[in-house]
C-alpha cells in the first residue's frame, strides 16, 4: 500500500476508534427511565390531598411554535395573547384537578399584556394563579436585584391584589435562580416584599405581603437562604422518576430543609429537549413515567404539586393535550384528583388554518438519529482533511531517484 494511502488508513481507522469510543462511553442519550412493563398503580391510590399547580408559560408566538418544537397543541399554534386559548387552558386544567397556574413572567410589554388577559380570564372561572418569577435571562445569567425587586414591585401593584392571586391566603412568588444570588441580596428583596404573616390583600392601607419562595435544588441550597425565604419550589424538568431511591432521597431532603416552610414538589411527565442541545432524554412511556414521578412528588410531603409544565414544549414536559402525544398526560393527572380530562380536543378556529406538522426542513428525528447523522459527517471532514494533509505532505517531500 503507498504510504499515503498507508496513513490515510490509519488516519480514518483511529477516527472510527474514537467515534465508537466516544458513543459507547459517553452517559445514554435516552435516560434510564421506568420499564415499560410497568405495572398500572391501583385506581384507589389514585387521590392527592393538596393543591395541585401547574407551571405556565405566556411567550408563545405564530413564530415560536416553528422552534424547537417537536408537537404542537391540539389547540393549534395559538398565540400566548389568545383570549380562546386561555380560556380553554383553564377549563381543561381546572377539569383535570389543576387548581393554580405558577405563570412564568417577567415585567416587559408582551408579557404584561398575556399576564392581564389569563387574570381576567382566572377571575371569570374561579382559578388561581402565582408567579414563577424569569429573575434568569436567556443565556440563564440573573438579572440585578434591583430589577427583580421593580418587577416585583410593578406586580405588586399592578396584580398582587387580585383575588386570583390569593392562593394561599396572599400572594406567591417563586424566584427562579436564587442560587445565582447573594444572601445579601436576597435578604433586600426579602425586607421589601415578604411578610411572615398574610394580611389582607382587599384593605389598600396595609402592606401586601408576599410569600417568597427559592427555587434551590439541594437542602445546602436552601439552607443557605432559609431564614429569608419561605420555603422552596424546585423546577426539575429532567428528573428521572425510574431512578426511585435517589429521586426520592433528593425531594426528602428538600422536604427537611424547607421545614415549617412551604415546600412545593416538582413532577414532570417526560423530558426532551434535545433540538435546543440537551442530551437527557426521558421518556414517557405511555403515561408511566408521569405516574412514578408524582408518585414520588408525594412521598415528600409537599404543601403543593408544581407540574412541570401545562405548556413548556421546547423542553416537551407539556400536559396540555397536543397533536402527537394527545390527552394522556391530563387523563394521569385526573386520576388522581378525580378530575377528568377531555375526549377529544378542537383546533381552535383563529388557528384552524395552521398546518398539524412543522415544514420537513424544520422536523426533527430521534436525538440517537442526530448524533449518528453528525458522527459520520464529522468522520467525512476528518477523512477528507487528512488525505488532503497527506498527499500535501508527500507532494514535498524529495521525488526518491534508484541508484
Amino acid at each position: 500500500m503507498p504510504s499515503a494511502g498507508r496513513a490515510a488508513f490509519v488516519l480514518v481507522a483511529v477516527t472510527v476508534a474514537v467515534a465508537v469510543c466516544a458513543v459507547t462511553l459517553r452517559p445514554s442519550m435516552a435516560a434510564r427511565a421506568p420499564r415499560p412493563d410497568a405495572p398500572p398503580r391501583p385506581v384507589e391510590q389514585a387521590r392527592v390531598n393538596v393543591p395541585v399547580m401547574a407551571y405556565y408559560f405566556i411567550s408563545h408566538t405564530n413564530e415560536s411554535w416553528w422552534q424547537h418544537k417537536r408537537d404542537i397543541p391540539a389547540l393549534g399554534r395559538y398565540t400566548s395573547d389568545s383570549p380562546e386559548a386561555i380560556r380553554e387552558h383553564i377549563r381543561m386544567a381546572r377539569d383535570a384537578g389543576v387548581r393554580a397556574f405558577i405563570v412564568h413572567w417577567h415585567s416587559n410589554e408582551v408579557l404584561n399584556h398575556a399576564l392581564d388577559l389569563l387574570v381576567q380570564e382566572a377571575r371569570s372561572q374561579n382559578f388561581k394563579l402565582a408567579i414563577h418569577y424569569a429573575a434568569l435571562d436567556e443565556n440563564r445569567r440573573p438579572v440585578s436585584i434591583a430589577q427583580v425587586a421593580a418587577d416585583l414591585d410593578f406586580f405588586a401593584e399592578r396584580w398582587a391584589r387580585d383575588p386570583v392571586f390569593d392562593v394561599f391566603g396572599q400572594p406567591l412568588v417563586i424566584i427562579d435562580g436564587t442560587w445565582e444570588y447573594s444572601l445579601d441580596d436576597l435578604t433586600i428583596l426579602s425586607g421589601q416584599h415578604r411578610l411572615a404573616h398574610p394580611r389582607d390583600p382587599s384593605d389598600p392601607g396595609q402592606p401586601l405581603g408576599m410569600l417568597l419562595l427559592g427555587s434551590e435544588r439541594d437542602a445546602d441550597g436552601y439552607a443557605r437562604v432559609a431564614s429569608v425565604l419561605d420555603g422552596n419550589a424546585y423546577y426539575w424538568s429532567s428528573a428521572d422518576p425510574s431512578r426511585r431511591e435517589a429521586h426520592v432521597a433528593r425531594l426528602l431532603s428538600l422536604r427537611e430543609a424547607v421545614g415549617k416552610g412551604m415546600w412545593i414538589a416538582p413532577a414532570a411527565p417526560g423530558f426532551d429537549a434535545s433540538l435546543l442541545g440537551a442530551t437527557r432524554v426521558i421518556d414517557r412511556f405511555e403515561g408511566r413515567t408521569f405516574i412514578e414521578a408524582i408518585d414520588t412528588a408525594l412521598e415528600s410531603r409537599p404543601d403543593a404539586l408544581g407540574i412541570i409544565s401545562w405548556n413548556e414544549f421546547d423542553e416537551n414536559t407539556q400536559i396540555e393535550p397536543s397533536g402527537k402525544l394527545g390527552t394522556r398526560a391530563l387523563e394521569v393527572l385526573a386520576d388522581y384528583t378525580s378530575g377528568h380530562a377531555p375526549a377529544t380536543v378542537q383546533r381552535l378556529e383563529a388557528f384552524a388554518t395552521t398546518p398539524d406538522e412543522p415544514p420537513p426542513a424544520l422536523s426533527a428525528g430521534p436525538a440517537w438519529l442526530s448524533v449518528i447523522v453528525g458522527l459520520v459527517a464529522m468522520l467525512a471532514v476528518v477523512v477528507v482533511t487528512g488525505v488532503a494533509v497527506v498527499r500535501g505532505v508527500n507532494a514535498r517531500r524529495p521525488v526518491e531517484t534508484p541508484f
